[in-house]
């Protein structure tokens, strides 16, 4: 990107102008395998996505998620309630659901070639590292993280029951 300026006789101060717009645009044409491949070198796989990096984190707080609906639901059925069949149906719907959206995620996982892997766990924090593409990468998950996260995927599960 070039940027006219000049500088002012007796102050010192430069003069700028603003860029034009295909002055803004220039960078935005020249992607890093274009880069690459004007220099003769091999292309540079490009990094996770946004989106790719929602389904990693999906991943794995998805099956900690399926885990505490199914002991829930295991502490359901062993209660005589009146409202009970509502909450174990209620419950299946929910696992039935999860279980099908975390195939899909695998599946997507997979046909991206983006490979997930829990690293080690330590006081509270669990590292996982990943593929993508030739990139390798890595996310932390803390215990207060994921009780959030998976409160609030629960709670969107749930509220996707009554919304059919």
């Amino acid at each position: 990107m070039t940027v006219n300026s000049k500088q002012l006789m007796d102050n010192g101060y430069w003069e700028c102008s603003k860029p034009t717009a295909s002055e803004l645009r220039e960078p935005a044409l020249h992607t890093e395998y274009q880069i690459a491949a004007s220099n003769g070198w091999p292309p540079v796989a490009p990094a996770a996505t946004h989106d790719e990096l929602q389904m990693m984190h999906d991943s794995v707080l998805l099956p900690m998620a399926y885990r505490i609906v199914e002991k829930k639901l295991t502490e359901i059925e062993s209660r005589a309630r009146s409202l009970r069949p509502l909450f174990v149906k209620a419950t299946t719907i929910v696992l039935t659901q999860m279980r099908e959206d975390l195939a899909v995620i695998k599946q997507t996982l997979a046909q991206a070639g983006i490979v997930v892997h829990e690293e080690e766990q330590a006081e509270g924090i669990i590292l996982f590292r990943y593929t993508c593409r030739g990139n390798n990468g890595g996310f932390a998950v803390t215990r207060e993280y994921a009780r959030q996260n998976i409160n609030s995927l629960i709670s969107k599960y749930i509220n996707g029951i009554f919304r059919k």
